[in-house]
């Protein structure tokens, strides 16, 4: 076998592909299968395939394994003693110095075809510009490959594109970066006390997370700037670190000017990346400096109360609140967020809305208990704004979370002022919630708030177990005498006109029955009145199938086909009245052209 040298900065797989090259062996996987090692085994450094592989080409498996991309850990890989997160590299695309290339090619001692090498440094993405020549790398654009390419099929495959890219290459110096990076691969050179503490990938990670924040602002997202804008912003956190603590400090205290409470608010995304890689040994040195920052600028005491970001403001934060409360974080947003205050920039006077929650929380089947209605009731009270709901939907990994939550005092106080309210006689004239509801055509919940307001005087209580049935009040109080000879409440209008309630809501709100919306006298409710001449010339124009099978005597199913087979479209839709409307006249005109008089003579009434 031909052997080719492993050059000192050669990444493995990049040696494999020359060495395949060299020896006429095709593709670098056809070359790992004619001699049984494992593909993805040198592609991770196994250690197994590279004592195969250093039998093959005699040199020592340390050797091998240090020029190896192993993986050493989740999303990590090791190189060259240096390891890095896999954000940090960029290796399922080719970036070149075109002038390495060059020098390359002008190596006579090497095997034609395998004279270019891929070198370790250009794997990094922060690594812009080559040390040894002053040039930029320049990298194929649009194309993705497989991390573990081939590099010299790459090189044939892409010739003339890389030849193009050459040509128009530009020269520039290497920066801070590129001097560290190239410094930690081939030599031990310091670079201030900081720095020397810190591995390569936390250098790297820091100088770009804090870069960002200080030329782009602390809530910048990495995802949204350009790479190009990410190196830049990288080169200016590296001299930060380079400067040591002090420097790193003051950089800091500028993320952090002028923002609220709160350690994510005052250091936005770098504090989230220092939290996502607190557990990581590497980077215990930085994360030690960063609290001892926030010790030092920001003191937390124990009482919320005295926290005060200057003498003039005071705030505090969801954390604070839940331990003097005892609350848990949802509720406490819920609140907040009800109240209208940003949950991250929480004033100390937002304490007073928690006052009333010190009895705790309870969930919507416990405040049905309490007030004697079922769940749905209570969902109801809460679209209502008789009850405040405390908390969001949390999402799972099983679905939805039934987390919805109450204040117990609150929930307990409406009880309360229900049975304190509800001091009348009891007389026989009375109606329930519920029965006052469908007679009157008000909801429920707007009947109940009325009574819980006081709004309501002659309210009584008739012993029954649910509250909807057990409150009573006196119909004379929802009552008004304004329309009382011309018009009718909505239970009269069902009877007229032999519907549903869904129904005349559909035709109200459709505007093909006429209302008006008019208060008791007492003005304590606002109810729907319908003139009764309107609804007698409706049940003159249109018909039912309901009306139709009560009228006719026949079956739904042969209205149904009567209508069908004879083409008579509905005068309203479903979907416009509840349920079906037809011209009464063209009904009667079928009725009688079906000879169906015989069956039904004398019976039919349409009145």
């Amino acid at each position: 076998m031909l052997q080719v040298p492993l050059f000192r900065d050669e990444i493995l797989m990049g040696y494999l592909s020359r060495l395949a090259k060299a020896n006429r062996m095709g593709a670098l996987d056809y070359f790992c299968k004619s001699y049984e090692m494992s593909f993805h085994g040198l592609n991770h450094g196994k250690s197994d395939t590279i004592e195969m592989l250093s039998s093959l080409v005699g040199l020592p498996s340390e050797q091998l394994l240090h020029h190896a991309t192993t993986v050493s850990g989740y999303r990590s890989v090791t190189m060259f003693g240096q390891t890095f997160e896999q954000a940090l590299l960029l290796r399922n695309t080719l970036r070149f110095c075109p002038k390495c290339f060059e020098a390359d090619e002008l190596e006579d001692s090497r095997i034609p075809g395998t004279r270019r090498y891929r070198r370790a440094l250009w794997l990094v993405k922060a690594y812009r510009t080559c040390h040894v020549h002053g040039c930029e790398l320049l990298e194929l654009p649009g194309r993705k490959t497989n991390p573990s390419f081939d590099f010299c099929v790459e090189l044939d495959a892409e010739h003339k594109e890389i030849q193009r890219l050459s040509s128009g290459a530009s020269e520039r110096p290497a920066g801070p970066v590129d001097l560290f990076i190239r410094d930690r691969f081939y030599g031990d050179a310091s670079h201030g006390p900081l720095i020397d503490k810190l591995e390569t990938a936390v250098v790297l990670n820091i100088s770009r997370v804090l870069g960002v924040a200080m030329v782009h602002g602390r809530d910048q997202t990495l995802e949204q700037l350009s790479q190009c804008a990410i190196c830049d912003a990288t080169d200016i956190g590296y001299n930060v670190l380079a400067g040591g603590m002090d420097q790193f400090h003051d950089a800091l205290d500028r993320i952090s000017a002028g923002a609220a409470a709160g350690a994510f608010l005052r250091y936005g995304r770098f504090y989230t990346h220092i939290r996502q890689s607190q557990h990581k040994d590497s980077y215990q040195h930085i994360s030690e400096l960063f609290q001892a920052h926030v010790a030092d600028r920001y003191p937390l005491p124990a009482s919320v109360t005295k926290f005060a970001r200057t003498n003039e403001e005071k705030w505090t934060t969801v954390a604070h609140i839940a331990d003097v409360t005892g609350l848990s974080s949802p509720v406490i947003r819920r609140r907040l967020v009800d109240a209208k205050i940003n949950t991250k920039a929480i004033p100390v006077k937002a304490l007073s809305l928690f006052e009333r929650m010190s009895g705790g929380t309870i969930q919507y089947r416990q405040a049905a208990s309490i007030l004697r209605c079922r769940p749905m009731f209570v969902s109801q009270l809460v679209a209502g704004g008789v009850l405040r709901r405390l908390d969001f939907d949390q999402i799972g990994h099983r679905g939805r979370h039934n987390t919805r939550l109450l204040s117990t005092v609150e929930v307990n106080e409406l009880h309360n002022t229900i049975h304190n309210v509800a001091t009348s006689a009891l007389e026989q004239n009375m109606l329930s919630i519920k029965e006052a509801s469908e007679r009157m055509g008000i909801h429920r919940v707007s009947l109940l708030a009325k009574i819980a307001k006081g709004e309501l005087k002659r309210v009584a209580l008739s012993g029954r177990p649910l509250l909807v049935d057990d409150v009573m009040v006196d119909p004379s109080e929802l009552m008004s005498t304004k329309f009382s000879d011309t018009h009718v409440v909505n239970t009269e209008a069902v009877g007229i006109l032999e519907i549903s309630q869904i129904s005349l809501r559909a035709l109200q709100n459709n505007h093909l029955i006429g209302f008006d919306e008019v208060s008791s006298d007492n003005g304590a409710v606002v109810y729907r009145v319908t003139s009764r001449a309107e609804l007698v010339e409706f049940r003159k124009r249109y018909v039912t199938v309901n009306q139709l099978i009560k009228a006719t005597g026949l079956s739904q199913r042969q209205v149904r086909y009567m209508i069908r087979t004879n083409g008579v479209p509905p005068a309203i839709s479903t979907a416009k009245g509840g349920c079906a409307f037809y011209d009464r006249a063209q009904i009667e005109l079928l009725i009688d052209a079906a000879s169906l008089v015989s069956n039904a003579a004398g019976d039919i009434d349409f009145s």
